[in-house]
């Protein structure tokens, strides 16, 4: 049986961390900027992605050689990710857990 214990940054138990906008903020360390024009991480990126779309989002290294991902890929790559989701059951609201490595696909996820 895996059992995972999730922890915030701070170390102390994910179920004692602050749950609302405002008191995930207050317990962020150092100093947070407004992005008004970006109402969340998904309109940020596949706003820049629109803005973007030829423009390099990530390179990385695999068999010898390097590779990259567009903004444009990205966009694609991850709205297919939200589909299959959609299709899967999943929601707005709802929670879902990714246990990787760090590889590139990770931020399309």
């Amino acid at each position: 049986m895996l059992i995972l214990r999730a922890l915030r940054w701070d170390g102390t138990p994910a179920g004692q961390a602050p749950q609302s906008a405002r008191e995930i903020e207050d317990a962020h360390v150092g100093s947070s900027q407004h992005y008004p024009e970006w109402p969340n991480l998904a309109a940020m990126m596949f706003g820049l992605a629109r803005g973007w779309p030829a423009r390099p989002m990530l390179r990385f290294h695999r068999d010898g050689a390097w590779h990259g991902v567009t903004w444009g890929d990205f966009a694609v790559r991850a709205a297919s990710v939200a589909r299959g989701l959609r299709a899967a059951g999943v929601s707005a609201g709802d929670r879902v857990l990714v246990v990787s490595e760090s590889r590139p696909e990770v931020p399309i996820l």
